[in-house]
């Protein structure tokens, strides 16, 4: 499914393609793991202590990673995306990574 103006790019359920964390209707203090999940599909992974920074707090990660070029002239691109909750399940702080070239 591919829709302009959506939040990302669903292929198989996941989330393929994320957009800043400024353009998606999460709210710190508000919205809750479940609301995270319905807006933007299984995360890729969770996160927990050491990674963030709570001892018991968790965290959602989605990803996104772009290869593209020849053999000889290869080009990586990723995105990620952290959504953090306390351990009611409420956002905490959205952490948002770029690396690479386009």
């Amino acid at each position: 499914m591919c829709a302009f103006g959506s939040h990302i790019l669903r292929e198989g359920g996941r989330a393929s393609f994320l957009l800043p964390p400024q353009k998606l209707s999460i709210v710190r203090g508000t919205t809750t793991r479940s609301d995270v999940i319905k807006l933007l599909g299984a995360p890729a992974g969770e996160a927990v202590y050491p990674v963030i920074k709570g001892l018991n707090d968790r965290a959602l990660v989605y990803t996104y990673t772009q290869a593209k070029g020849s053999v000889f002239d290869m080009k990586f691109y990723s995105k990620t995306l952290m959504v953090l909750f306390n351990n009611e399940g409420v956002v905490t702080g959205v952490d948002f990574t770029t690396a690479g070239d386009k």
